[in-house]
């Protein structure tokens, strides 16, 4: 019985040792993209090319803070390059980044220019394939016929895309038709009760004042004046002289 627990114990150990030296001695592929941005989108337009023959590097770092890795590549004619990188390399700091393009008319480095990657086997990888996503450079001047990817770019930043190839175009639904305003059935008022008018005699008509006849002064009876004589005048004594 301890004879058995013993060749247990032994393949048990066996398999670890196997497993920990695979695992140090396994490699990694490092795969990606790289596009040229030509219009600074910051995501693949109709513009863009991919960039054959730009440089990419891997690198990783101990905790430590020493080079553990560095190997570079380049882009095939479809922009796409495969880095190999030997060992497992779980307690470090790997990225990869993009070095120079081989585009003298798109060389500027855009934000999608490097990428963290985990090569180790213990971060459950399945495979040994780890992909970066797309890389891009940008040029250094914009062209004035940009202006329409810009504004395709303002309505798509919800939803930045992180794909390999020109996207898929997005589906817009045909504008529902505005609603015709239907016009409310007209109401027709409830008659209004009138009674029936009171007769009313019209007024006598106010009497007209009549203006007295004018009164004719009865004439006044002036008598004839009475003739009367002048007096002769009383003859003036005058003495005699003596």
């Amino acid at each position: 019985m301890a004879s058995l627990g013993n060749v247990l114990f032994v393949s048990l150990w066996a398999l670890f040792v196997v497993a920990a030296t695979e695992a140090h001695t396994s490699s990694f592929v490092v795969r990606g993209r790289v596009y040229c941005d030509t219009c600074a989108a910051g995501h693949f337009t109709k513009s863009s090319t991919y960039l054959p023959g730009a440089h990419v590097a891997v690198q990783c770092t101990s905790a430590e803070g020493r080079q553990t890795v560095h190997a570079e590549g380049k882009t095939d004619a479809n922009g796409v390059f495969a880095i190999e990188v030997a060992g497992d390399h779980q307690n470090e700091l790997c990225v990869a980044a993009l070095l120079r393009s081989n585009s003298a008319s798109c060389s500027a480095l855009s934000k999608r220019a490097i990428a963290r990657v985990y090569l180790s086997r213990y971060n459950g990888l399945s495979t040994n394939v780890v992909n970066t996503g797309p890389f891009s450079f940008k040029p250094e001047q914009v062209a004035a016929a940009c202006a329409t990817e810009l504004y395709e770019q303002s309505q798509l930043e919800e939803h930045p895309d992180t794909y390999y190839g020109t996207p898929s175009p997005v589906y817009k639904p045909s504008p529902s038709p505005s609603p015709v305003p239907v016009s409310p059935a007209p109401i027709t008022p409830s008659p209004i009760y009138k009674p029936t008018p009171v007769y009313k005699p019209s007024p006598s008509p106010s009497p007209i004042p009549v203006s007295p006849a004018p009164i004719t002064p009865s004439p006044i009876y002036k008598p004839s004046p009475v003739y009367k004589p002048s007096p002769s005048p009383s003859p003036v004594y005058k003495p005699s002289p003596s």
